[in-house]
């Protein structure tokens, strides 16, 4: 009938001169081997949307090319905002809509077939705007199972090829799961018989700074373990909230999980611990020690709470830091320099732009971003005009063309929050220092997903070598970065009509200042000449690269990840490296 979902089903995978033998069935015909991929294929030249059974779960798929498939492709799977990933056949085609260079290039054609952030041409070939809804870059990947073959050589177009699950939920790894959960996504299914025994995600990573880094950490990486120069007893380390990792140390040998996701989720949370039950039985470990994040009600907190042994409660950024520590077999102090959105700091504050003196045993907060509150703590993440309200509060009157522009009564509402203090916690971050700079100048109000601000802000850049001031004062909790200055100077800059995209490099630039300046005045006191970058923020190409380049400039050595994602997907290893310090000297072995 006419309309009616189809189902395409691999009953065999057999490599005939090539090609794949498959049947397909639908509601009254039978069509055998290859004219099942020929249906689909059909179907995704009319914009229908196909379940696709890959190696580590379903994907679905879609014509890259046309807006109205790829919008009722995130309707449907309730995916708004976040960008898609997209399949092409070759580098060739690649090169048709990205700029890649020879590292990239090589990325892409690995054997471990990762998606790669690439920059989108200019004036190349035109893909569907809501694929990325307006960053300059996408992710990309070319095929790598024998279905994905077949199928990019009988399309010649880019297909999405995006994680097959309703947004937040585990990805499907079987034809029943399948069926059951994506029925009102899919248009149609092709299915194959070889059983996935781990639903594993995608990777994602980029390139810069020198190297390769890692966004999603999963299929193609997560099966190596992380080789530690400290060997400890046996660990589990929960992670964190946010794209959650757990961690399980055995000797020498610390064995990072692929992406969970985010623990908000009641099917990600349960897959989570089932995955922490599997990966005990298949690496031989049982937990003497169990160790989280300093949170109480995270997810994975309550979770190590439930484990009946030894807990050790580690701070966010010192996590942070200790993870890239232990990629690169580091004891002695380090600058640990940690941008992020939010961690819960020892002194019962939002921590996320920080500066730690740190070794794996301890940590010493020696600089941060001056505090500001957060009216609405949580919403004001979704909701940046709070976040803003914070940074310019009290000094109104500099803003009074951004207050107007806002409802009245959510100001009003946002201002007595503040004045009396009501559910306001006090947040030094750099995550949300870019989403007040974003409402500031009208980029964008509200998100819906963390990040979003600060990608659009980078996506904007125009050349620019100016910054704007700032002020790093010394108080007691260390030396304390004061943007009163800069925002006045950047909201002047955007309502005389300077260009936003000479504005974001200018704050940027403002940012790669400071940083630098903060790591000079912290080595000039304490001697310390090794930094270790991390931390959501620096999944941000133009600030990694150049502070980076400018910090090696002024002779400090630094260290990024490269193993291991330089967001929150690496907190886990750190957690178990602070762990294995810790508990190693409890048990007289430090």
């Amino acid at each position: 009938m006419a309309g009616e979902p189809v189902n395409a089903k691999v009953q065999k995978i057999d490599n005939v001169d090539g090609r794949l033998t498959v049947n397909f069935k639908s509601r009254d015909t039978i069509l055998h081997k290859n004219e099942a991929v020929e249906k689909a294929v059909e179907m995704l030249n009319d914009g229908k949307i196909i379940a696709i059974k890959s190696m580590g779960g379903y994907h679905l798929a879609v014509d890259a090319r046309r807006e109205d498939a790829v919008s009722r492709l995130r309707e449907k799977k309730h995916r708004y905002g976040k960008p898609l990933a997209v399949m092409m056949q070759n580098v060739d085609e690649v090169e048709k809509y990205c700029l890649v260079n020879d590292f990239e290039k090589d990325i892409l054609e690995s054997h471990r077939a990762p998606i790669v952030l690439l920059k989108k041409k200019a004036g190349g070939d035109p893909l569907a705007f809501s694929l990325t809804t307006g960053l300059n870059t996408v992710g990309v990947m070319l095929p790598y199972t024998p279905i994905h073959h077949i199928l990019m050589n009988k399309v010649d177009f880019p297909l999405v090829m995006t994680s097959g699950n309703i947004s937040d939920e585990p990805i499907c790894r079987d034809e029943r799961e399948a069926q059951s959960r994506l029925k009102n996504v899919a248009d149609g299914f092709l299915h194959h018989n070889r059983p996935i025994v781990n639903r594993i995600d995608d990777s994602v990573c980029f390139y810069t700074a020198g190297g390769m880094r890692i966004v999603r950490r999963a299929r193609g990486f997560a099966q190596e373990p992380i080789i530690v120069e400290r060997g400890t007893t046996h660990i589990l380390a929960c992670g964190a909230f946010y794209k959650n990792t757990f961690c399980l140390m055995e000797g020498q040998h610390a064995f990072v999980s692929h992406h969970i996701g985010d623990l908000d989720n009641l099917l990600t949370f349960r897959y989570y611990k089932e995955e922490i039950k599997k990966h005990k039985k298949l690496f031989k470990v049982n937990p003497n020690y169990v160790v989280k994040d300093l949170h109480p009600l995270y997810p994975s907190s309550l979770y190590a709470d439930e484990q009946g042994v030894p807990i050790l409660a580690v701070q966010h950024h010192h996590a942070h830091t200790a993870s890239v520590m232990a990629e690169y077999d580091l004891e002695e102090t380090v600058i640990g320099i940690v941008y992020d959105g939010t961690g819960l700091g020892s002194d019962g504050n939002v921590w996320g732009a920080e500066f730690l003196l740190a070794d794996l045993k301890e940590f010493q907060r020696v600089g941060h971003l001056n505090y500001v509150p957060l009216p609405g703590g949580d919403k004001a993440v979704k909701n940046l005009f709070r976040t803003a309200l914070g940074f310019i509060y009290p000094n109104m009157e500099c803003f009074s063309e951004y207050t107007a522009r806002l409802d009245r009564l959510q100001v009003e509402i946002v201002l007595k929050q503040i004045e009396r203090e009501i559910n306001t916690p006090l947040a030094s971050s750099m995550g949300r220092l870019f989403d007040a700079v974003a409402s500031l100048i009208n980029l964008r109000d509200s998100v819906d997903y963390e990040g979003q601000a600060a990608m659009e802000l980078e996506s904007i850049i125009c050349f620019s070598k100016d910054y704007y001031n700032y002020d790093i004062k010394e108080q007691p909790s260390g030396f304390c970065i004061k943007v009163h200055k800069l925002l006045t100077e950047l909201y002047y800059d955007y309502i005389t009509g300077v260009n936003k995209g000479i504005i974001s490099a200018k704050f940027h630039n403002t940012v790669i200042k400071f940083t630098v300046d903060m790591a000079k005045k912290i080595r000039d006191v304490y001697g310390v000449n090794k930094t270790v970058l991390s931390g959501g923020c620096f999944q941000n190409r133009y600030l990694l690269e150049s502070i980076n380049e400018k910090l090696r400039r002024e002779g400090f050595e630094t260290y990024i990840p490269s193993k291991i994602p330089v967001n929150d997907g690496g907190i886990s290893l750190g957690q178990a490296a602070v762990a294995a310090a810790y508990f190693s000297e409890k048990e007289g072995r430090g």
